[in-house]
């Protein structure tokens, strides 16, 4: 996981950082459709820092990650 990735976790998440990490990690195990890291950072941006969020749009990166472009695209 790119150092930036790995940043904004730790800002956005605090202490829970590392439960949303290892979440990430899992997805990384995943086939790459979409590239894994644009859209890690677009599941951050859509989270804006709301744990509850991540698994939400990690379940749709995992279905296509398209959607999650789609959605993060839409996103101011």
């Amino acid at each position: 996981m790119n150092r930036d990735i790995i940043e904004t976790i730790k800002n956005d998440f605090g202490k829970d950082s590392e439960i949303v990490a290892t979440k990430f990690e899992d997805y990384l195990k995943t086939d790459e459709w979409v590239s894994h890291e644009k859209v890690l950072r677009l599941v951050l941006k859509l989270a804006d820092g709301d744990i509850s969020k991540i698994d939400k749009y990690l379940k749709m990166a995992k279905g296509d990650p398209r959607d999650v472009v789609m959605l993060a695209d839409d996103k101011p």
